[in-house]
């Protein structure tokens, strides 16, 4: 974790930072809070604080760290004489007290402990969140948000009205009847079959057997051993160049797609390099595309670009897909036609499968059908310690202005050697 320490006592600085030496990537001290003030407070995972301090007292600095970073857990060190302020100060929004002197051992389960419940606590708003959404829909205040699912118990629910589609569009397990009712024996080894109830039976099979492979391999996620090779920055952009512009090229042609590539390499320090597996960053890149075809107007072109980003003290590569959002069926509260995706469901298209439509268009050159690929993707992408974030809104730069839509795909940097060979 990285932690901010602020306290006028040298010697409390020292103490907490050897109590933290095993446990936090980084700890940035100060003697004076007003210092701390201009850092970038949301960059920390834990503050902790003392309170008497002749600059600024702690209830100060806890007011004005809540207004750049209220997610952020904020921990005081009191005496123990202080208790009493210690729970004035909980009230006021601190997440925790830890009592000096410290002791190494309790001060680093009080960090942890506090840290955890903070994260517990978000999760418990998101939920609370996502279920007042659903409240809204339940009262036809968002009709459109009916056509997204909500949580793992859909994303189930989604498989099950999948797989009973496809088998009942080849007629359902009517064939099973239809064949012991209508088999005629040739001879002792041999049965005579009509071809209408034998091309029933294998499209059947045939759909079952799609669906099967596809409930398998999102079961093997977790499992899946990946080929991870470690190249340079500017290996890795020429190998995403190279996809675009001989694997994908010709699918986007086929659909009346453009493209542009931002051919210069990411400005990112030197010898930083990527670990991944190639091909499943294709199988990622190839879903995006075809998930930015299905919802694009024809005729416009898919932008790409490679960028280096740094996040919270991590340096990453940022792969952008951005493509014109197509008007969608779905309509919100006032009956306007939405564009893309609602600000307020970015997140949910990634967890469940994401189908904006009734039933979604089916691209031949799509590896992951039924509208699952975002799930899979996002997957894949963390399992390479990656990510990918989904973005909506309006590009002002063309006239007349245009919705857009933009998947960002991250993966971290690593400073360690490289292999070019990759």
């Amino acid at each position: 974790m990285k932690v901010l320490l602020v306290d006028d006592e040298q010697v409390i600085l020292t103490v907490s930072r050897q109590a933290l030496s095993d446990v936090a990537r980084e700890v940035v001290t100060f003697t004076d809070p007003r210092d701390a003030l201009n850092t970038d407070l949301s960059s920390f995972d834990v503050i902790l604080s003392d309170f008497y301090m002749p600059e600024m007292r702690g209830d100060e600095f806890l007011r004005e760290v809540r207004k750049a970073a209220p997610e952020v857990p904020f921990i005081f060190l009191t005496q123990n004489e202080d208790l009493s302020v210690a729970v004035e100060l909980m009230r006021q929004g601190a997440d925790d007290y830890v009592s000096k002197p410290i002791n190494p051992t309790n001060f680093v389960f009080r960090i942890k402990k506090t840290i955890h419940e903070k994260e517990r606590d978000r999760q418990i708003q998101q939920v609370l969140e996502e279920q007042r959404l659903l409240d809204l829909e339940n009262q036809k205040l968002a009709n459109w948000r009916v056509l997204y699912a909500s949580k793992d118990a859909r994303l189930t629910e989604k498989l099950v009205t999948n797989l009973a589609r496809n088998i009942n569009q080849a007629g359902g397990f009517l064939w099973l009847d239809l064949l012991s009712g209508s088999l005629t024996q040739a001879d002792d080894d041999n049965y005579l079959v009509p071809r209408s109830v034998m091309d029933m039976a294998i499209n059947s099979a045939r759909n079952q057997e799609t669906l099967f492979n596809q409930v398998t391999y999102i079961g093997s996620l977790d499992t899946m051993e990946l080929e991870m090779t470690t190249v340079s920055t500017e290996v890795f952009h020429e190998n995403v160049q190279t996809m675009i512009t001989e694997r994908l090229l010709p699918i986007l042609k086929t659909y009346d797609r453009t493209f542009r590539w931002n051919t210069v390499p990411p400005a990112a320090p030197r010898n930083t390099s990527v670990r991944a597996d190639m091909d499943r960053v294709y199988d990622v890149l190839l879903e995006l595309t075809i998930n930015a075809i299905k919802f694009s107007p024809a005729g416009t072109a898919l932008v790409y670009d490679l960028v280096y980003e740094e996040e919270r003290g991590t340096d990453m590569l940022t792969l952008k897909v951005s493509s014109v959002a197509r008007r969608l069926q779905a309509t919100d509260k006032d009956g306007n036609h939405i564009y893309g995706i609602p600000y307020d469901f970015k997140e949910q298209v990634f967890d469940l499968f994401f189908s904006i439509e009734a039933f979604p268009e089916y691209l031949p050159e799509e590896k992951w059908t039924d509208g699952s690929g975002l799930y899979i993707a996002r997957r894949l992408m963390r399992l390479m310690d990656g990510w990918i974030i989904a973005h909506s809104g309006i590009d002002y730069t063309p006239d007349p202005p245009q919705p857009l839509v933009r998947m960002d795909v991250r993966v971290p940097l690593h400073r360690d050697g490289t292999n070019d060979n990759g």
